[in-house]
């Protein structure tokens, strides 16, 4: 058979096998509620394993791997394909190239080898680059609707959780999504910086050290759970050589998840009482800050919701004392500058113009979940960074202030006074630094 008719009965094939078992997957992923991944993850299914029956066409499959070898792709990928098998499926293609997005990228390696080879005179007339390029176009295709199942698999089961914005994997507050930067003065000159992980206050280009810091809080604490949580945790980012552990894969461990009641007929204002209470209860810290902000003096839910941001965002740009810097110098003033989380809600949520005032509480985007959600992590940032400066606390206690600690005992006793310049001479050590270890350890 001729290499253009058998390429476009194998396209045929490829296509009613794919759309088969596509539908078979996705159908058994709702009936047993368990999600597709790319990866090996914990009760997902691998998606590669389906399609290990779908047969690639053999000029095809060694084509792919001739493309791969010749191109500037990196020597990780290079290796994965550097053996071809004798039937290559398209499970082999996906779990090779360890995503099906990587596996679209393959693809589009091997179109462009095939383009390359037609104005090469010498192999022009042994290959039918026109069949092959059809062939993985719709080899390109598919993987498009495989990563679609994916995606819904996904949602499956999360269909019962209620849809949040995107919040810092260092803190409580939202990720900084686009932050407008003046370069040369004027209005008009504008850069826009992207960060899809991190709130303006961590981001690395801005404050490396602050993020370093609170990285280390949370990977700290980590480090204080039980084994049998950690065995659950799933690394999905990497940074540097280490597996990277953010705070929504921990928040369980230091602050519950709450509901209230479904608030259908009430006012914004049961609402905010339920959630006053519910962090009274539950998000001590949280409720601490929060507890003076006035419901009845406010006009709508939008104004208490950013009331209460705004009270809990108290180191703004300024950095004073918040959850997620508890070195910090304490500040009584919030700001409301470009770089507060108050007007990150102001500048992302724009579901704020969609309903009225009444119903704003009910809402996906700013609704009662969302802030129970920001409460719930303010209380974990809290509780992560109480173990860090404790942790700190242990530290700073030496061997030379553990003496001076028993000698201020004692001489309380005795003469229930401290002579710094007797307990100096004992140790043989400055009056002034006995002095600031008094100080530092509120002996006095």
């Amino acid at each position: 058979m001729p290499i253009d008719q058998r390429l476009t009965v194998a396209k045929a094939r490829l296509s009613d096998e794919v759309n088969k078992i596509i539908d078979e997957s996705s159908q058994l992923s709702k009936e047993q509620k368990r999600p597709i991944a790319s990866g090996p993850y914990k009760n997902h299914f691998v998606v590669a394993d389906f399609f290990d029956s779908v047969i690639l066409d053999a000029t095809i499959s060694k084509a792919i791997c001739d493309a791969v070898k010749t191109s500037n792709a990196s020597k990780s990928l290079k290796n994965s394909f550097k053996h071809e098998p004798a039937d290559a499926s398209l499970g082999w293609l996906i779990r090779n190239s360890k995503t099906i997005l990587k596996a679209q990228e393959v693809v589009l390696i091997a179109i462009k080898y095939f383009r390359r080879r037609v104005y090469d005179d010498s192999l022009i007339t042994s290959i039918g680059n026109k069949s092959e390029i059809n062939y993985l176009k719709e080899l390109h295709f598919h993987l498009g609707l495989i990563i679609n199942l994916v995606k819904s698999s996904k949602m499956i089961k999360r269909r019962t959780v209620t849809y949040s914005p995107d919040f810092c994997e260092l803190c409580w507050r939202l990720v900084n999504k686009s932050e407008t930067i003046r370069l040369s003065g004027h209005e008009d000159d504008k850069n826009q910086n992207y960060s899809m992980r991190y709130c303006l206050e961590h981001h690395p280009k801005k404050s490396a050290t602050k993020y370093y810091r609170d990285r280390s809080a949370i990977v700290s604490a980590f480090d204080r759970l039980d084994d049998e949580f950690k065995d659950n945790i799933i690394y999905i980012n990497k940074c540097t050589k280490q597996n990277y552990i953010s705070l929504s894969q921990i928040i369980s461990k230091f602050a519950p998840r709450t509901i209230i009641k479904d608030f259908n007929g009430h006012s914004w204002k049961d609402c905010a009482n339920s959630i006053l209470q519910t962090s009274k209860e539950f998000y001590p810290s949280a409720y601490e800050k929060i507890n003076n902000v006035s419901i009845d003096k406010l006009p709508s839910w939008k104004d208490w919701f950013l009331a209460v941001i705004q009270e809990l965002d108290t180191s703004s740009s300024k950095s004073p004392e918040s959850p997620e810097s508890p070195e910090s110098p304490k500040s009584s003033k919030s700001s409301k500058s470009s770089n507060s989380d108050i007007s990150n809600w102001n500048d992302t949520c724009i579901a704020w113009k969609l309903k009225s005032d009444e119903q704003d509480f009910t809402k996906d985007l700013v609704g009662w979940g969302v802030l129970l959600n920001v409460l719930r992590r303010y209380e974990a940032v809290s509780k992560i960074n109480e173990i860090k400066s404790n942790q700190k606390a242990s530290k700073r206690i030496t061997p030379i202030k553990n003496k001076i600690i028993e000698l201020v005992n004692e001489q309380k006793e005795k003469h229930n006074k401290i002579t710094v310049s007797k307990i100096s001479k004992q140790l043989n050590i400055s009056r002034a630094y006995v002095y600031n270890v008094i100080k530092e350890l509120n002996l006095l």
